[in-house]
């Protein structure tokens, strides 16, 4: 297959990406996985104990996804020479950087809203 034919795994494909996972994590957040133990077992020690931790389970979700750099081809994915690396490096800690400057993102999300994401590039919460 030549170049032009195989897919690009770009920034766009990213984007698509998170959009599908964030609509699969926004449809799961309103589902009752409890309610598929049946009745009758509901009394049970275990049901009970994970009921609990299930009506406490706070998450934050912060994306960390490498951005392709603008001097970078389709090479970059087996180029691996130290000034790449730094490169990539370089990134991680700016993004940790930047997630840190934020420290409203590390506190425990409200309950109302018990799982929510934060995308380190765009600035937004989710």
């Amino acid at each position: 297959m030549d170049q032009a034919a195989q897919p690009r795994l770009s920034g766009s494909y990213t984007a698509n990406l998170l959009g599908n996972i964030r609509s699969h994590l926004a449809g799961l957040q309103g589902y009752d996985v409890m309610a598929l133990e049946p009745a009758e077992r509901r009394g049970d020690p275990a049901y009970r104990h994970a009921e609990a931790r299930a009506a406490e389970a706070l998450t934050n979700v912060i994306h960390l996804i490498y951005q392709d750099r603008p001097h970078e081809g389709h090479f970059k994915d087996y180029e691996f020479s130290a000034t790449s690396m730094r490169s990539h490096w370089q990134g991680g800690l700016d993004d940790m950087r930047h997630t840190l400057a934020h420290p409203q993102w590390l506190a425990a999300p409200d309950p109302g809203h018990p799982f929510v994401t934060h995308d380190v590039h765009r600035g937004e919460a989710g």
